[in-house]
């Protein structure tokens, strides 16, 4: 074995030594056929349908295995916020940056809607997607909400709309409606494992025998004459060399731009687009969404206009003094109503190197989110709410994405001496030596309805995929590969703990020091 792809395996023979490049002498390293960057949508899936046809698979997360789920402070430790007072990040423009940081990515705090969008425009380009959108549906369960779930609240605010003209229909979610308890904080994790996450695919990744690294960020590629041959992570013990035939980075809108540009790709990041949203609430004398799961309906005929409406109320106290402030603290969630106004807004901002953020709503935002703010105030005052009493909120964004980084970027000279870094991104795609690109929404819930990001990496596993080895599943199937787990031929290859037992809720483990 030789050539570049094996430039980080270590070798015990004396024969062989292992020489580290230059710039990661000192550090620790290890070799794997695939490392995913990032658990998330993307992630997951690819991770879980690599391991399933006998890839060796390192994920590596930034954030933390999620053991407690439901309340603010079990979300506090996952979501990208200040450490004690809890306040979430914002772009240098003020904007509210929503982002989870944990197995499963921001899917473990989203809402759970799974609807498509953009399968006109897909076709357009040539991309019959589906087989691959029929497949997630499939997996996931995605069905619109029951009815039984919807409180009379929700019940109230359609038939308010449709004295408008607003159609409010039941939003498709990925929700098993018999688990569900109705607690209306689906964007604090779910206590209940009734929604379907990505954290389910990282566990049967693991499973079939991918392991984990959590609490480690990724720094940048490490490239190699033109070929990434793997990443460099931070952790708890410090730096760490992750070598790989194939890295594919999945770390969400805003992560994986940054890790790109400090890998030398000069035009990641540009072009961020984050489906922005504000709330507008109004108080009632008894009516409230507390007994519902969130964004229950949604309207959808105003995509043409780049928005949607959906019912919608930040049920933790602190949740809305951070998006409204005090008016928003005094607000009492027993008595409160309100609207989710959802724009496909302009992809006007930009991911910076140090993982900062600039971004702030385009005149033709404001003017989308002015007029679904006006809708929704029209329909909280018809369905019984106080007109004194209507508040909107801040504007903020959940589901960031970006083109800058799809691909075609070269490294500025100063960073690789001018040399490019091979990135193919056919869909998502990559070969041994190469980088691949798999980055997603959570399950969607972006303007005009988005599809959840699981149906990406399901597709782009196809390209990345490997033969079945002896004692594996066989491809396309969903047996467990093996009873007994499985022993790496690497002994000083970084492992995780235990696989946990409750699907998609406790992913415990954590990566262990890699022996020298």
């Amino acid at each position: 074995m030789g050539g570049r792809t094996t430039t980080l395996l270590m070798r015990r023979s004396s024969k062989y030594r292992w020489r580290p490049p230059r710039e990661v002498v000192g550090l620790r390293a290890e070799k794997h056929e695939y490392v995913v960057v990032g658990s998330g949508a993307g992630g997951a899936t690819l991770a879980r349908e690599l391991a399933r046809r006998g890839a060796d698979v390192l994920v590596v997360e930034g954030g933390p295995p999620a053991f407690r789920l439901g309340t603010f402070a079990d979300a506090a430790r996952i979501y990208d916020a200040s450490p004690v007072l809890h306040m979430p990040a914002r772009s240098r423009e003020g904007v509210i940056l929503w982002r989870a940081l944990a197995a499963g990515g921001s899917t473990v705090v989203a809402c759970g809607n799974m609807t498509r969008c953009l399968e006109r425009e897909l076709s357009g380009l040539g991309l019959d997607l589906q087989a691959e959108l029929a497949e997630v549906e499939s997996e996931t369960g995605a069905a619109p909400i029951a009815e039984s779930l919807l409180s009379e609240a929700s019940q109230t605010l359609r038939a308010a709309a449709a004295e408008v003209g607003v159609v409010l229909e039941p939003m498709p979610k990925v929700i098993d409606a018999g688990a569900c308890k109705a607690c209306g904080v689906c964007t604090l994790g779910c206590a209940h494992d009734a929604k379907w996450t990505a954290a389910r695919y990282l566990l049967q990744a693991q499973r079939w025998g991918a392991r984990v690294l959590y609490r480690h960020k990724v720094e940048r590629v490490v490239v190699r004459q033109g070929s990434a041959v793997g990443v460099v992570a931070t952790g708890p013990e410090g730096e760490v060399i992750l070598g790989a035939s194939t890295v594919i980075v999945a770390a969400g809108g805003l992560g994986t731009p940054a890790i790109l540009l400090r890998s030398g790709l000069a035009r990641a990041g540009e072009g961020l687009f984050m489906d922005l949203l504000i709330n507008t609430y109004g108080v009632t004398r008894g009516l409230n969404q507390l007994h519902e799961p969130a964004m229950a309906l949604v309207a959808r005929q105003f995509r043409e206009e780049g928005f949607i409406l959906s019912p919608y109320v930040n049920v933790p106290r602190r949740v809305r003094l951070i998006e409204a402030g005090t008016a928003g603290l005094r607000l009492r969630p027993g008595r409160l109503l309100g609207i989710m106004t959802k724009i496909a807004d302009d992809p006007s901002g930009r991911v910076l190197a140090d993982g900062s953020v600039s971004k702030r709503p385009t005149p033709a935002d404001r003017a989308r989110l002015e007029r679904g703010s006006g809708l929704a105030r029209e329909i909280l005052v018809r369905a019984g709410a106080d007109p004194h009493s209507i508040q909107v909120s801040a504007v903020q964004g959940a589901h960031p994405g970006d083109g800058g980084h799809r691909g075609g970027g070269r490294p500025r000279p100063a960073d690789r001496g001018g040399q490019p870094l091979r990135v193919r991104c056919r869909r998502v795609a990559g070969s041994p030596g190469n980088a691949a690109h798999a980055d997603d929404h959570g399950p969607g819930q972006a303007a005009g309805g988005a599809v959840g990001g699981e149906s990406t990496g399901g597709l782009s596993a196809r390209l990345l995929t490997t033969p079945a080895r002896p004692g594996r599943a066989p491809r396309g199937t969903d047996a467990p590969p093996r009873d007994r787990p499985r022993r790496s031929r690497r002994p000083w290859a970084g492992a995780v703990g235990p696989v946990p037992r409750c699907p998609g809720r406790a992913l415990a483990g954590r990566g262990t020091r890699p022996r020298r």
